[in-house]
C-alpha cells in the first residue's frame, strides 16, 4: 500500500488541467460498453466466429472481474490523504482489479491473438497502457489494481484460447450461458454492483451468437452490403430499444428484459435479416480464427 500511494502521488505531481482532460478521455476509452459496438461490427460484417470469440472473452473477463472485486473487496484510494481523485463517476464498486484495465487488455489481447497485425498490436499496447495510467493519474485505482488488471486480462484470454482448442464448442457455449445466467441473477439482486442492462445484453448476445454461428465469415463480399448491414442492424437495435422502453413499464426486470431482446437481435436476429436481404457470398475478409 505504501508503494501504491507513493506512485500515485508521484504521477499526480505532474498534473495539470491538460492532463486531467487527457486522462479522462483515456479512461473513457476503457469503458467496457465501448468495446461492445466494436465486437458487434466485427460480428455482423467481418467474421462471425471472431466476433463470438471476442464477446466470450469480454464476458468471461467481466465475470472474473466482478467476482474478484467482490471477493477481495479492496477499498479505492478515493478519499485517502494526499491523493486527488477526479472523474470518480467512473469508479463504481471495489478497487481490485481495475475493470477498465482488465477489459481493455482482454479485448486488445484477444483481437491481437487472432489478427497478428502490427497496427492492431501497436494500437492495443498504446491504448491499454494509457488506460491503465489514467486510472492511477485520476486517483481512482491503486497501481497494483492496474497491474492486476493487466495480468488477469491477459490470463483470461490465454486460458480461454487454450480451453477453446481442447473442448468441444458446446461445452464452451454451455459454460458461457451458465455464467450469464449467474451474472443476470446477481445483477437483478444487486443492481448497484452489476448493471442489469449490461447483463441482459451479454446474455442475449451470447445466446443468439451460439445459435447463429456456422461458418466464421460474414455473408457479404461488397463494402456497400456491409454498410447496409450496419444500417439495418443498428436501426433495428435502436427501434427495439426505444420501442420496448416506451411500451414496457418502468422497473429493473423490464429493463433487463429489454436488454435481453436487444442482445438476441444482435446475436441472431440481425444476421437472420442480413441473409434474407442480400444474396449470400464469401466475404473478402480473411481471418486467422481457426474454424
Amino acid at each position: 500500500m505504501f508503494w501504491d500511494k507513493l506512485i500515485i502521488t508521484f504521477v499526480q505531481h505532474w498534473g495539470s488541467s491538460f492532463w486531467d482532460h487527457f486522462f479522462i478521455v483515456m479512461t473513457c476509452l476503457g469503458e467496457p460498453y465501448l468495446y461492445l459496438p466494436l465486437i458487434v461490427i466485427i460480428y455482423w460484417c467481418v467474421d462471425r466466429r471472431l466476433g463470438k470469440r471476442l464477446s466470450f472473452i469480454l464476458f468471461f473477463s467481466t465475470f472474473t472481474n466482478l467476482a474478484l472485486k467482490n471477493i477481495i473487496m479492496r477499498p479505492r484510494p478515493i478519499g485517502s490523504s494526499g491523493i486527488r481523485s477526479i472523474y470518480t463517476k467512473s469508479a463504481d464498486g471495489w478497487s481490485f482489479p481495475s475493470g477498465h484495465t482488465q477489459q481493455s487488455t482482454a479485448f486488445w489481447w484477444g483481437l491481437a491473438s487472432c489478427w497478428t497485425k502490427p497496427l492492431i498490436i501497436g494500437l492495443g499496447i498504446s491504448l491499454v497502457t494509457m488506460i491503465g495510467l489514467s486510472r492511477i493519474y485520476l486517483g481512482v485505482h491503486w497501481p497494483s489494481d492496474v497491474l492486476g488488471g493487466f495480468i488477469i486480462g491477459a490470463l483470461v484470454v490465454n486460458i480461454y484460447l487454450t480451453i477453446e482448442k481442447k473442448l468441444p464448442a458446446y461445452w464452451i457455449d454451455g459454460a458461457a450461458l451458465l455464467c450469464t445466467a449467474l451474472l443476470s441473477f446477481y445483477s437483478l439482486r444487486l443492481p448497484h454492483f452489476c448493471d442489469p442492462l449490461g447483463a441482459g445484453i451479454f446474455t442475449g448476445f451470447l445466446a443468439g451468437a451460439t445459435l447463429e454461428v456456422r461458418d466464421g465469415r460474414a455473408e457479404t463480399k461488397s463494402s456497400f452490403n456491409r454498410w447496409m448491414q450496419l444500417l439495418i442492424g443498428f436501426s433495428g437495435l435502436i427501434i427495439l430499444w426505444l420501442g420496448l422502453k416506451a411500451l414496457l413499464p418502468v422497473g429493473i426486470y423490464f429493463a433487463y428484459g429489454r436488454a435481453l431482446v436487444v442482445g438476441l437481435w444482435i446475436g441472431a436476429g440481425a444476421p437472420w435479416v442480413f441473409r434474407r436481404s442480400a444474396a449470400p457470398g464469401k466475404s473478402r475478409w480473411k481471418s486467422s480464427v481457426n474454424h
